[in-house]
């Protein structure tokens, strides 16, 4: 408040109050207080969030896939649970889960318009779910004398599946007679050996893997026994397998617009033998030199492969031409069992034996800089695959623990 005074002369003064420091405005003190970017050199805002969080279980997970249509993630752990979840850049949340089963979950796959989820499960039945509700649509109590380990939908009335002693199975899942459960009131078709269409061992070993084309007509197949064998859909019989190579084969992906497969083997050598697709007797190329057994793999490209090791690492690597990009992702050390990518192909999830889904963001791997010669993740090392870290690695090389302290041109500042 101001005041007046009076002086000798008569004239009266008006004397402003002093500011007291103790009771300023506080706006006024933020605009004066200076920021610890101007004080550091550095910014302290967190980065933003890319990839959504890491999904943390019970138990070890098996298996997972991405929903085809939504950003929808359907997770199988050993416990025999299957969750779906939403997920965006900021988070992930619980949308619905399956009934539980006492068997383990092992084959996971959507259809094509993501409204059937199909199973396959270590008692040897297979299940199909509707994902609108998560009621049992389908089952099929007895289809393999072993456990299946391998499933996938080709029509709209065919599925195929593969079990631990490698027999290929061909199911008309829409051959059905209606049976009610005890423990629903809703009927639920079980499938006996009409729905049964094809019956084939070729392999002694598991089949680790199975795939087709758009055009259904070959289906393939890769066994633990170390082959690749091929079946026609319009015959329904073997059409040719390879010879035997040293080590399982564990993979399989499409490269090349359908044109060439890409095979991944659980060697010490890493190969990935690469067939031309309606030609499985032998290979045209192979691709030695990767660090560890291939456990999964995916194609983000025509050429671009993302692979699972059996040492924890993700990498990606071009293939015809060959040449090897660097670590996408990295599980501690303990073997990535299974990769899924998303629907729009910039988002990768895996799991180990940590109990946790991890989320990779991977849209770089689209950027015309990526194919450039002097990378800034090339830059890194010119030797050894840690040096190597792409830009969705969550672990940062040694040599980069003060990348993040200003240059000598931004400003400098001392410790004490």
């Amino acid at each position: 408040m101001s005041k007046r005074l009076k002086l000798d002369n008569g004239t009266v003064k008006v004397q402003e109050p002093v500011p007291d420091p103790c009771t300023s405005d506080s706006s006024e003190e933020e605009e004066e207080a200076a920021k610890p970017e101007e004080i550091w050199g550095y910014n302290t805002k967190l980065p933003q969030r890319t990839a959504p969080p890491d999904l943390k279980h019970r138990c070890d997970v098996l298996n997972l896939k991405f929903h085809p249509q939504a950003d929808r993630l359907v997770v199988a752990t050993v416990d025999g649970r299957i969750a779906l979840h939403n997920y965006s850049s900021e988070r992930s949340d619980l949308a619905l889960t399956l009934p539980t089963c006492k068997s383990t979950c092992r084959g996971l796959e959507f259809s094509g318009d993501g409204g059937l989820l199909f199973s396959g499960w270590a008692d040897g039945s297979l299940r199909i779910h509707s994902m609108e509700t998560g009621a049992l649509k389908r089952r099929l109590p007895a289809a393999h004398p072993a456990g299946v380990f391998s499933v996938l939908p080709l029509t709209e009335r065919l599925m195929a599946s593969g079990d631990d002693d490698g027999t290929v199975k061909l199911w008309d899942y829409r051959t059905r007679a209606s049976v009610l459960m005890p423990s629903s009131l809703a009927p639920v078709w079980d499938y006996r050996t009409r729905a049964e269409v094809m019956s084939v061992k070729q392999c002694e070993d598991y089949i680790s893997d199975l795939i087709c084309d758009d055009d259904q007509r070959w289906l393939v197949a890769s066994s633990g026994e170390g082959t690749i064998t091929s079946f026609s859909l319009r015959t329904r019989r073997v059409h040719t397998q390879c010879d035997m190579y040293e080590a399982p084969l564990t993979c399989m992906t499409f490269i090349k617009e359908q044109k060439k497969l890409a095979v991944g083997m659980a060697s010490d050598q890493g190969k990935v033998p690469i067939f031309k697709w309606g030609h499985f007797g032998e290979h045209v190329n192979v691709f030695k030199g990767h660090p560890s057994s291939i456990n999964a793999m995916v194609a983000a490209t025509d050429s671009l492969l993302v692979m699972a090791y059996d040492d924890g690492q993700i990498r990606a690597c071009n293939i015809l031409p060959y040449k090897y990009f660097g670590v996408v992702g990295q599980h501690r050390r303990l073997p990535v069992e299974a990769l899924a990518l998303s629907r729009d192909g910039r988002m990768l999830a895996s799991c180990s034996h940590d109990r946790l889904v991890r989320f990779w963001d991977i849209g770089y791997l689209y950027e015309k800089r990526f194919e450039t010669k002097h990378m800034e993740w090339q830059e890194r090392g010119k030797r050894g695959d840690a040096k190597k870290l792409l830009p969705s690695s969550k672990v940062k090389a040694a040599s980069e623990f003060f990348s993040d302290l200003p240059r000598e041109d931004e400003g400098m500042f001392f410790w004490d």
